[in-house]
């Protein structure tokens, strides 16, 4: 990964991290997944790891 797509990669996880914070009923994790060219955050449920893409 280039120096760009590191900090940008930071930047959702970081955002990933304040997302499951702040989710209120505690049912959720967001992650950042898939190929570093095409890097998004993706909601899991906590108990049963099945993801819906935002």
């Amino acid at each position: 990964m280039t120096k760009a797509e590191r900090e940008q990669n930071k930047e959702l996880i970081d955002l990933a991290k304040e997302k499951t914070s702040n989710d209120n009923s505690e049912k959720y994790h967001f992650l950042v997944r898939v190929p570093p060219w095409a890097r998004k955050i993706v909601k899991y449920a906590k108990k049963d790891y099945n993801h819906k893409e935002l």
